[in-house]
């Protein structure tokens, strides 16, 4: 039970540790460093990365808590939920957001190229905000289902 624990909560840090390490490190320095367009393409390929990891990770991370506890009840219910919330964003995102996301940066060439009162540009901006929302819910989530996990003890 024990070395159950111990790999969910390794698993569930990785992921929430890809997630803020992208979001304050790996993007930032991208823009920072390279032109716009060429930014914008590695985000493009990273955020799907990210979320089939999401995908994989949540349902994974379910079944250690469940195998560690028994039937989710309680604490691992909430746990639970909190993970396949994560999972569902991760979803949204890969199925959803970045499709759209694409859709417009192939109509426009380069976003930044736009005008900005551009129905397209100002379109990704929304889009964009809300990808940054569902990352910040996935983390969100994340933190509380450590949390619960840290409360509880290891043997």
């Amino acid at each position: 039970m024990a070395a159950l624990r111990y790999i969910y909560r390794l698993g569930l840090s990785l992921w929430l540790g890809s997630i803020f390490f992208f979001a304050v490190a790996v993007a930032p320095a991208l823009f920072r460093t390279l032109p716009s367009a060429e930014s914008a393409s590695v985000v493009g390929r990273l955020i799907p990365f990210l979320d089939v990891f999401g995908l994989i990770a949540g349902p994974v991370l379910v079944g250690l808590a469940v195998a560690a506890e028994g039937r989710p009840r309680g604490r691992t219910a909430v746990r639970a939920c909190l993970l396949l919330a994560m999972s569902l964003l991760a979803l949204v995102s890969l199925a959803v957001i970045t499709p759209m996301m694409e859709g417009l940066r192939a109509q426009a060439g380069s976003i930044s190229a736009l005008a900005p009162d551009d129905p397209v540009r100002r379109q990704f901006g929304m889009l964009h905000g809300v990808s940054s929302l569902v990352m910040l819910g996935e983390a969100l989530c994340g933190l509380v289902a450590l949390g619960f996990a840290l409360r509880e003890p290891t043997v």
